[in-house]
């Protein structure tokens, strides 16, 4: 088994600092050469802020909320690093996101038998 993926959830109102929190926080773990894996979740089919994350490996989770209506997507996601594991994971909910539901995802029977992600 691989070991334990550092996950950090960012979470917060619209325009209260979760993507200058987030490149700041990919600033200092590159700056330690760790690996890194981020996934951006917003509410509409565009995200605007991609391009601040372009040399990153990025995964882009729109037209829903990863809390709810696309838990299936961040599932999906995940799987991505199952091949090529990270050693941080870097999520930034919606603004309307509810942080203990993203915890509740991830913690799930079904995601930390496949992923071991240490919350």
């Amino acid at each position: 088994m691989n070991k334990p993926i550092k996950v950090y959830l960012l979470s917060g109102f619209l325009g209260s600092g979760k993507t200058t929190v987030l490149k700041r926080m990919v600033k200092e773990f590159k700056k330690r050469n760790m690996n890194l894996g981020i996934i951006l979740n917003e509410l509409g089919d565009t995200n605007v802020e991609q391009h601040l994350f372009e040399d990153e490996r990025a995964y882009e989770l729109l037209n829903g909320c990863i809390c709810c209506s696309i838990q299936d997507d961040l599932k999906t996601t995940l799987n991505q690093f199952v091949q090529s594991p990270v050693d941080v994971l870097l999520i930034e909910g919606t603004g309307v996101a509810n942080p203990q539901e993203i915890i509740d995802a991830l913690s799930s029977p079904t995601i930390l038998i496949t992923f071991p992600l240490r919350l």
